[in-house]
């Protein structure tokens, strides 16, 4: 979701693509260190989360994942 609230559509403007934000979270495990990630969903819209969920659980990682707002 872009800053006006209007969904951002285009791959080149930074629409939601589930393969890029688990290679960012990925990144985030290794590059930092961390054990845990919090993400926001706060601009997600539902089937992103629904996306994002399955890709996560697919890749074993839900135990180190904090959704925020609950």
């Amino acid at each position: 979701m872009g800053s006006d609230g209007v969904p951002i559509t285009s791959p080149r403007k930074g629409a939601f693509k589930a393969e890029n934000a688990m290679k960012n979270i990925v990144k985030e495990f290794e590059r930092n260190g961390n054990d845990i990630v919090i993400i926001d969903k706060s601009k997600l819209l539902p089937e992103h989360v629904n996306e994002l969920t399955n890709a996560i659980e697919g890749a074993g990682l839900s135990d180190k994942i904090i959704w925020w707002p609950e």
